[in-house]
């Protein structure tokens, strides 16, 4: 821009940076200072926004449904929002991811993935999931893990012997899963271990005293503290593959030899989940002593019949293995067959 006034005149052309030196020093000072302080801001700004982005790994967990939590700077907030920030300002890493909840939207490639990117892992959230052994023994490599839920899972001894290495452990959790007596040993190491939780399990009762009575501190929750007449089921399919769960059409019954039926149970694919506690009625107790046979039908197949001895009014058996003559696969090609319900 000129600021002549007459294009003759002998004086030099102004320009803006000759007007912008000839304001006062003390005007430029403060101009500079408040712009470079609204920039400094602005790259603070973005800073966190993009430090508060997910990593790559943990943002193909969240869009499958996962939930994921990154551990605190601090314990403590000393101004709210303060956490957040620093976060922000370090960036998230795989590294300060502590806690995963997959649920039951989890495959093995999630857990495979969970065990190398996520190292100081500390609490991990299983629930149902189309996870194997070998998958869920992959969570081993997380060695700070505190909190374990593998509730309705497949886990089975295997597992529990492979998360025996993780010795900071405080809290498991295996409800309906295919735990037993053999898993015990593996459980007595986990020295930190405070809460065990092994609700209609393969565990034995005289198991669970065991457990109880070697480690005084450890509270063992179990369904036959209240209600000793459950009764636990597992599947063997043809095979091999041994599970808790049939997302199908299924029909159990319960007889005494030359008698009619004692119980019942049925359901539809949405109830029949968990095939676990078929019979937990009151009815079955104080029953005449003798054998009582078990049949089951998943989805058009029947399993072979079980037998079970009564003996002073109480099944002796707290839990059976029916065996399929079919994989899983085959009983759920017709899983709605018009039966449901």
């Amino acid at each position: 821009m000129d600021f002549n006034n007459d294009p003759n005149d002998d004086l030099p052309t102004r320009t803006w940076k000759s007007w912008w030196n000839g304001l006062p020093a003390w005007f430029r000072i403060g101009f500079w200072t408040v712009y470079g302080s609204a920039v400094l801001q602005v790259a603070i700004i973005l800073r966190i926004m993009v430090g508060l982005t997910d990593p790559h790994e943990a943002s193909l967990l969240r869009q499958q449904g996962a939930g994921v939590q990154y551990a605190s700077p601090f314990k403590r907030e000393s101004i709210p929002g303060s956490n957040l920030i620093i976060a922000g300002l370090r960036g998230r890493s795989c590294n300060d991811v502590d806690t995963v909840q997959l649920r039951e939207i989890g495959t093995d490639e999630d857990l495979k993935l969970i065990a190398t990117r996520f190292p100081n892992l500390k609490k991990i959230y299983l629930r149902y999931g189309t996870y194997s052994v070998e998958g869920l023994k992959a969570l081993a490599a997380c060695r700070k893990l505190e909190h374990v839920y593998l509730d309705r899972t497949d886990a089975d001894d295997a597992v529990v012997e492979s998360l025996s290495k993780c010795e900071m452990i405080s809290e498991l959790s295996l409800e309906r899963t295919l735990v037993s007596d053999a898993a015990i040993p593996a459980l007595k190491s986990l020295p930190r271990l405070t809460r065990l939780v092994v609700y209609e399990t393969d565990v034995s009762a005289e198991a669970i005293q065991e457990l109880r009575t070697s480690r005084g501190k450890l509270q063992v929750l179990t369904e036959r503290d209240r209600s000793p007449e459950t009764f636990v089921a597992s599947i063997r399919w043809v095979d091999g593959k041994r599970s808790r769960r049939f997302q199908g059409y299924f029909k159990a019954e319960i007889n005494s030899t030359g008698k009619e039926s004692s119980s019942m149970v049925t359901g539809s694919p949405f109830y029949c989940r968990d095939l676990i506690l078929l019979w937990s009625d009151k009815k079955l107790r104080g029953g005449r002593d003798g054998d009582y046979v078990v049949t089951l039908q998943l989805g058009d197949y029947d399993a072979e019949p079980v037998t079970i001895p009564m003996k002073d009014g109480e099944l002796v058996a707290k839990s059976v293995e029916f065996r399929m003559p079919v994989t899983e696969a085959e009983a759920l090609k017709l899983k709605l067959n018009g039966k449901a319900n």
